[in-house]
């Protein structure tokens, strides 16, 4: 009986996974110069996974501030609007070769410079943990440490958002609740996060002409 439920619950979470597949390519292929694009997929995404909260950062600049937010309060909005890190006047930290650094995992995992020998990064980049309480405590010896936003939160993805070899964004998942990852459930938000970053470019592309011709 075991081994017959397995399989049925195997078998709805693919079917489950092929259908959000096929509503985000829809989304891609008919909307990528659409304003609404990025706020549709996180739709589609939500409610898909029934996590709490979730939302999607874009690569601006030197940062990668929030682009689009499901189930957050305006506290953590606030709290997570950017990834730069800045002293007491307001003004950007920066390492020795000029460049800005980011805060917590959330850089490490937008920098690309994860690594694959830890436990809680996967193989292609990402930051995963079905407890971030207690991530948090093994993570304080490491570069960057959890964000302190997160901190009421336990399963939390960070999934990179590609663009070919270039991180153009961040889809991250978050819940209250322990146990809601797995490493197959992140492989796929991995796919996901490859064909939403090949639409972030095309817009950006798009979009550079349009601005081009209208300067015409």
């Amino acid at each position: 009986v075991a081994e017959v439920l397995g399989q049925a619950v195997e078998k709805h979470r693919a079917v489950t996974r092929q259908r959000l597949s096929s509503q985000v390519l829809g989304l891609l292929n008919r909307r990528f110069d659409s304003e609404s694009l990025v706020p549709d997929l996180l739709d589609e995404i939500h409610r898909w996974s029934g996590f709490e909260a979730s939302l999607i950062r874009v690569e601006e600049g030197e940062d990668y501030p929030l682009a689009v937010t499901r189930g957050l309060d305006g506290d953590l909005r606030e709290a997570m609007s950017s990834l730069l890190c800045r002293d007491d006047a307001g003004e950007i930290l920066r390492d020795e070769s000029g460049r800005a650094l980011l805060s917590g995992f959330c850089g490490i995992v937008a920098r690309g410079e994860t690594s694959p020998d830890t436990p809680w990064f996967s193989k292609n980049g990402s930051f995963w943990t079905n407890s971030l309480t207690k991530t948090w405590v093994d993570a304080r010896k490491t570069k960057g440490g959890a964000c302190k936003a997160l901190n009421h939160f336990e399963s939390v993805a960070l999934v990179p958002i590609r663009a070919k070899d270039k991180i153009v964004g961040l889809l991250e998942l978050f819940d209250r609740r322990i146990g809601k990852l797995s490493l197959d459930l992140v492989h796929f938000l991995e796919d996901l996060g490859s064909s939403i970053g090949v639409a972030l470019e095309r817009r950006r592309a798009h979009q550079s002409v349009a601005k081009a011709q209208k300067n015409l």
